[in-house]
């Protein structure tokens, strides 16, 4: 009997490894491409931006750039119904995490792509959401500029757009940190 609890033991840690090992690798390869590692957001960030998309009174087509787990990406889902709202993430570990919640949510109009936000088109986006180093905010801006409607909103978490006064700056307190929300009119 002990020999089988052993056993069971050893198999179950061997799959935690495995687990946290393919996590790892998975995370690996996403910092590898972009240099920028998977940083959750707060809840509290994830609604104060919800909050800001939500005041618009025209359809709501939401990018999450960097989107992670996709919280803020289902936050603006639930918090506007009608809005589309699609997560972009290279990274494959947390892209697998969102596609779990996702299934799970199963909110309409939400779209969960991995791919690299480089390679993606924008014109259709009314609301672009960015929490990403600064590097890749100033690589990613001209691509946005270009196309991005007038009228269209970034919303940069902490890393401002150099060079580009926004439209509002937001303070948002969460978990004993500040962050700053940085609202760009394009």
């Amino acid at each position: 009997m002990f020999e089988v609890f052993i056993i069971f033991a050893i198999a179950a840690l061997s799959s935690v490894v495995l687990i946290v090992g393919a996590w790892l690798f998975l995370s690996l390869i996403g910092l590898i491409k972009t240099r920028v590692p998977y940083v959750p957001v707060p809840t509290a960030i994830s609604d104060a931006v919800s909050d800001i998309v939500a005041q618009t009174t025209n359809p709501v087509v939401f990018y999450d750039i960097g989107s992670g787990d996709g919280r803020v990406v289902f936050s603006v889902a639930s918090k506007i119904p009608t809005a589309s709202a699609v997560g972009i993430e290279i990274s494959p570990a947390p892209f697998l995490l969102s596609l779990a919640k996702s299934a799970y949510k199963k909110l309409p109009r939400v779209q969960l792509r991995c791919v690299d936000a480089e390679k993606v088109s924008y014109r259709d986006a009314t609301h672009i959401f960015l929490y990403l180093f600064p590097h890749m905010v100033k690589r990613l801006y001209p691509k946005l500029k270009q196309e991005l409607q007038p009228g269209s909103v970034i919303i940069s978490c902490d890393f401002p757009i150099v060079g580009v006064t926004p439209h509002e700056v937001k303070e948002v307190t969460a978990q004993y940190k500040k962050y700053t929300l940085y609202v760009y009119n394009v």
